[in-house]
Protein backbone atom coordinates (compact mmCIF):
# COMPACT_ATOMS: atom_id res chain seq x y z
CA UNK A 1 0.00 0.00 0.00
CA UNK A 2 1.38 3.39 -0.68
CA UNK A 3 1.20 6.48 1.43
CA UNK A 4 2.09 9.60 1.03
CA UNK A 5 0.67 13.16 0.79
CA UNK A 6 -0.82 14.50 -1.58
CA UNK A 7 -2.70 17.80 -1.98
CA UNK A 8 -5.61 18.55 -3.52
CA UNK A 9 -6.19 21.77 -6.22
CA UNK A 10 -9.43 22.93 -7.69
CA UNK A 11 -7.55 22.99 -11.07
CA UNK A 12 -5.51 19.69 -11.90
CA UNK A 13 -4.12 19.69 -15.48
CA UNK A 14 -1.54 16.86 -17.01
CA UNK A 15 1.14 18.53 -15.30
CA UNK A 16 0.02 17.92 -11.77
CA UNK A 17 -1.13 14.62 -12.07
CA UNK A 18 2.42 13.13 -13.27
CA UNK A 19 4.02 15.61 -11.10
CA UNK A 20 1.85 13.64 -8.12
CA UNK A 21 2.41 10.47 -9.71
CA UNK A 22 6.17 10.66 -9.21
CA UNK A 23 5.69 11.86 -6.06
CA UNK A 24 4.01 8.57 -5.06
CA UNK A 25 6.26 6.52 -6.64
CA UNK A 26 9.30 7.80 -4.97
CA UNK A 27 7.35 7.28 -1.60
CA UNK A 28 6.61 3.70 -2.68
CA UNK A 29 10.72 3.33 -2.86
CA UNK A 30 11.67 5.06 -0.05
CA UNK A 31 8.92 2.31 1.85
CA UNK A 32 11.09 -0.14 0.85
CA UNK A 33 13.51 -1.14 3.70
CA UNK A 34 14.34 -5.05 3.57
CA UNK A 35 16.49 -4.41 -0.24
CA UNK A 36 19.53 -2.13 -0.76
CA UNK A 37 20.50 -1.17 -3.90
CA UNK A 38 24.36 -1.93 -3.03
CA UNK A 39 23.91 -5.20 -1.73
CA UNK A 40 26.28 -7.85 -3.49
CA UNK A 41 24.71 -10.85 -4.17
CA UNK A 42 25.23 -14.32 -1.71
CA UNK A 43 28.71 -15.83 -3.58
CA UNK A 44 27.26 -19.06 -3.60
CA UNK A 45 24.03 -17.89 -5.22
CA UNK A 46 26.06 -16.40 -7.84
CA UNK A 47 28.05 -19.72 -8.16
CA UNK A 48 24.53 -21.84 -8.56
CA UNK A 49 23.09 -18.91 -10.73
CA UNK A 50 26.75 -19.45 -12.64
CA UNK A 51 26.85 -23.32 -13.02
CA UNK A 52 22.84 -23.49 -14.17
CA UNK A 53 23.60 -20.73 -16.95
CA UNK A 54 27.09 -22.42 -18.11
CA UNK A 55 25.65 -26.92 -18.01
CA UNK A 56 22.44 -25.48 -19.54
CA UNK A 57 23.44 -23.86 -22.66
CA UNK A 58 22.02 -20.06 -21.33
CA UNK A 59 23.51 -18.43 -24.34
CA UNK A 60 20.72 -20.80 -26.37
CA UNK A 61 17.93 -20.62 -24.01
CA UNK A 62 14.78 -18.54 -25.44
CA UNK A 63 15.29 -15.55 -23.14
CA UNK A 64 18.32 -15.04 -21.00
CA UNK A 65 17.65 -10.99 -20.87
CA UNK A 66 20.34 -9.61 -17.98
CA UNK A 67 22.41 -13.13 -17.83
CA UNK A 68 26.29 -11.55 -17.30
CA UNK A 69 28.14 -14.23 -15.58
CA UNK A 70 31.40 -13.77 -17.17
CA UNK A 71 32.42 -12.32 -13.47
CA UNK A 72 34.50 -14.10 -10.99
CA UNK A 73 32.98 -12.00 -8.62
CA UNK A 74 29.59 -11.44 -7.66
CA UNK A 75 27.44 -8.78 -9.30
CA UNK A 76 25.16 -6.36 -7.29
CA UNK A 77 21.43 -8.03 -6.54
CA UNK A 78 19.93 -5.06 -8.09
CA UNK A 79 21.61 -6.08 -11.59
CA UNK A 80 20.74 -9.41 -10.62
CA UNK A 81 17.13 -8.92 -10.08
CA UNK A 82 17.14 -7.74 -13.79
CA UNK A 83 17.79 -11.35 -15.26
CA UNK A 84 15.33 -12.86 -16.79
CA UNK A 85 13.89 -15.62 -14.48
CA UNK A 86 15.55 -14.63 -11.26
CA UNK A 87 13.98 -13.06 -8.08
CA UNK A 88 16.06 -11.82 -5.33
CA UNK A 89 15.15 -10.95 -1.81
CA UNK A 90 18.04 -9.04 0.12
CA UNK A 91 21.49 -10.71 -1.52
CA UNK A 92 19.68 -13.77 -1.48
CA UNK A 93 18.16 -15.92 -4.56
CA UNK A 94 14.38 -16.61 -3.93
CA UNK A 95 13.13 -18.07 -6.91
CA UNK A 96 14.46 -19.28 -10.19
CA UNK A 97 11.29 -19.57 -12.80
CA UNK A 98 12.86 -20.69 -16.34
CA UNK A 99 10.35 -22.86 -17.28
CA UNK A 100 9.80 -23.50 -21.36
CA UNK A 101 12.94 -21.75 -21.80
CA UNK A 102 15.27 -24.03 -23.58
CA UNK A 103 17.83 -25.36 -21.12
CA UNK A 104 19.54 -28.42 -22.13
CA UNK A 105 21.73 -30.06 -20.05
CA UNK A 106 22.09 -30.70 -16.29
CA UNK A 107 21.24 -29.39 -13.28
CA UNK A 108 23.89 -28.13 -11.10
CA UNK A 109 25.16 -29.46 -7.75
CA UNK A 110 26.02 -26.19 -6.53
CA UNK A 111 21.81 -25.77 -6.50
CA UNK A 112 22.18 -27.22 -2.72
CA UNK A 113 23.66 -23.86 -2.01
CA UNK A 114 20.34 -21.70 -2.68
CA UNK A 115 19.59 -22.08 1.06
CA UNK A 116 16.75 -19.44 0.71
CA UNK A 117 14.85 -20.73 -2.82
CA UNK A 118 11.38 -20.95 -2.57
CA UNK A 119 10.32 -21.68 -5.90
CA UNK A 120 12.40 -23.69 -8.50
CA UNK A 121 10.38 -24.20 -11.76
CA UNK A 122 12.23 -25.60 -14.76
CA UNK A 123 9.54 -27.46 -16.22
CA UNK A 124 9.16 -27.69 -20.30
CA UNK A 125 12.84 -28.18 -20.74
CA UNK A 126 15.69 -30.30 -22.34
CA UNK A 127 17.03 -31.42 -18.77
CA UNK A 128 18.88 -35.27 -18.74
CA UNK A 129 20.63 -36.66 -15.76
CA UNK A 130 19.98 -37.39 -12.15
CA UNK A 131 18.84 -34.67 -9.72
CA UNK A 132 21.60 -33.54 -7.40
CA UNK A 133 21.20 -35.42 -3.80
CA UNK A 134 21.88 -31.31 -2.95
CA UNK A 135 18.73 -30.40 -3.35
CA UNK A 136 17.80 -32.21 0.08
CA UNK A 137 19.47 -29.48 1.35
CA UNK A 138 16.86 -26.47 0.47
CA UNK A 139 14.45 -26.26 3.63
CA UNK A 140 12.75 -23.22 2.46
CA UNK A 141 11.69 -24.66 -1.07
CA UNK A 142 7.78 -24.53 -1.67
CA UNK A 143 7.24 -24.73 -5.34
CA UNK A 144 9.13 -27.49 -7.44
CA UNK A 145 8.28 -27.78 -11.10
CA UNK A 146 10.77 -30.03 -13.19
CA UNK A 147 8.27 -32.42 -15.21
CA UNK A 148 8.55 -32.69 -19.27
CA UNK A 149 12.42 -32.92 -18.80
CA UNK A 150 14.39 -36.14 -19.86
CA UNK A 151 15.44 -36.21 -16.46
CA UNK A 152 16.15 -40.51 -15.56
CA UNK A 153 16.41 -42.80 -12.73
CA UNK A 154 13.62 -42.60 -9.47
CA UNK A 155 12.65 -39.46 -7.46
CA UNK A 156 15.12 -38.90 -4.46
CA UNK A 157 14.27 -39.85 -1.33
CA UNK A 158 14.91 -35.94 0.04
CA UNK A 159 11.75 -34.83 -1.63
CA UNK A 160 9.78 -36.91 0.63
CA UNK A 161 10.62 -35.49 3.99
CA UNK A 162 13.70 -32.64 3.84
CA UNK A 163 11.28 -30.11 1.71
CA UNK A 164 8.19 -28.88 2.07
CA UNK A 165 6.06 -28.69 -0.95
CA UNK A 166 3.45 -27.09 -2.44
Amino acid sequence: MLTGKTESHNHVDSRDNFKMEVRLTLDAVKNIDEYDLNDVLNANDYAALKALYNRTSGENWTTNTGWDVSSETPPKASDVVLWHGVTVAGSRVTKIGLDENNLSGTLPSEYGSLSKLQILDLAWNDLHGTLPSELGSLSNLRFFRLYHNELSGTLPSFLGGAIRLA
